[in-house]
């Protein structure tokens, strides 16, 4: 769980609570001078001895590896970067986020500042610049190769308590640290401008539907990333649930392994050859895989995480 730190400006003295107990701009007592302190939301992390460099190989998908192979592999891969490139996208992305967004800094939404600081850390990245987009959808991704930027709607903030805007942010993190950026933005660009100066119209077809095939598959690998920073399995699972069907009115609702257990009938449900082909049609034009699926795999990554822990200690990411 996620804690803050209520400071006394009088007297120095320091308290620290669960973050969702405070809420921004409230007035709170000093519990030792009596005086008013007015509480800025935070996040307070404990202090590490060091921040170990963590190889991505350590947790990248075996899925998100083979589907990068093949999609490095489709031809029009190349000119549709270059073309992309010669667009200048990523120059129009800032422009439209400054002009469009509010930028998260150490004064505007604070406390997300003080989340991607320390999830870059934990990662061994620069931090990347945070935007809040007004859309009612939850989302977040992350664009631009040379200065990243995540991207989060106001749905998903206003979706999430503070322990699973923690696990969006660290997902996007993670993509940044897997590097793939670069893809999910030509992903980005293809959708946005199919039809752009009759160009991409002639690649679209070739490219579209494996950049999503692996784009489903780095998911998997940015989940992983999200335990790795978080260490928190069922916050991982409970955002997934909420992005799946739940809202934070029914989060008290919610029972975590009856969620997980749909998999199991969904399995059963895919098996022949009819049914998985349904599946692979169902999933083609999918950016993300289902919900179930990431909750199952985190599911199964993250007990051989603790597994590994319990006889290597310190060693296992």
């Amino acid at each position: 769980m996620l804690n803050s730190q209520l400071t006394c400006e009088k007297c120095g003295a320091v308290r620290t609570l669960p973050s969702m107990k405070l809420a921004h701009g409230v007035r709170y007592k000093c519990s030792k001078c009596d005086s008013v302190i007015h509480y800025k939301k935070n996040i307070s992390f404990p202090s590490r001895d060091s921040y170990a460099p963590i190889e991505v190989q350590s947790f990248v998908h075996p899925l998100d590896r083979a589907a990068l192979a093949a999609l490095k592999k489709v031809p029009g891969l190349s000119h549709a970067i270059k073309f992309m490139m010669k667009f200048s996208y990523e120059k129009y992305v800032r422009v439209s986020e400054l002009a469009d967004d509010v930028r998260v800094t150490q004064r505007t939404y604070g406390y997300i500042h003080d989340m991607v600081q320390e999830a870059s850390k934990v990662m061994g990245i620069p931090a990347p610049s945070v935007y809040i987009n007004q859309h009612p959808v939850p989302n977040g991704y992350t664009t631009c190769v040379e200065q990243p930027v995540i991207v989060l709607t106001s749905g998903l903030v206003e979706m999430c308590d503070d322990d699973e805007l923690y696990v969006a942010i660290s997902h996007e993190v993670g993509h940044i640290k897997c590097e793939h950026v670069l893809y999910h933005m030509l992903a980005h660009f293809l959708g946005n401008f199919p039809d752009l100066l009759g160009i991409t119209k002639l690649i679209t077809a070739g490219v579209n539907l494996t950049l999503l095939e692996w784009y489903r598959k780095s998911e998997l690998s940015a989940d992983r990333a999200a335990i790795i920073i978080t260490n928190n399995k069922p916050k991982v699972i409970s955002l997934l649930m909420k992005l799946a069907g739940g809202t934070g009115k029914l989060a008290g609702m919610v029972d975590y392994a009856d969620f997980i257990s749909q998999y199991k009938e969904w399995e059963e449900l895919i098996k022949g050859v009819s049914a998985r082909m349904i599946y692979r049609f169902s999933t083609l034009f999918r950016s993300h895989p289902f919900p179930i699926v990431r909750a199952h795999e985190i599911e199964i990554w993250a007990d051989m995480k603790d597994q590994c822990e319990q006889v290597h200690p310190g060693e296992c990411v």
